[in-house]
């Protein structure tokens, strides 16, 4: 039977951390500049960047499984 182990790792934290401040830069400069990509207003941008940081603040993509024989 193989043992599975999981190891911390803060790579994918990192990368949702971050993708979840580019989407609220995002969402600034469009209520900053008073634009509007269509259906994309800056709501859509701050609640992807909020779905992201829940996620970051959850612990997803912080750990990874290891398989050893």
């Amino acid at each position: 039977m193989l043992a599975e182990r999981i190891q911390p790792t803060t790579e994918g934290a990192i990368i949702t951390a971050i993708a979840a401040a580019v989407l609220f830069a995002i969402a600034l400069i469009l209520h900053l500049a008073h634009l509007s990509l269509g259906p994309l207003d800056e709501w859509a941008f701050v609640f992807a960047g909020l779905l992201l940081a829940a996620l970051h603040l959850a612990g997803v993509g912080t750990a990874r499984r290891v398989r050893r024989r």
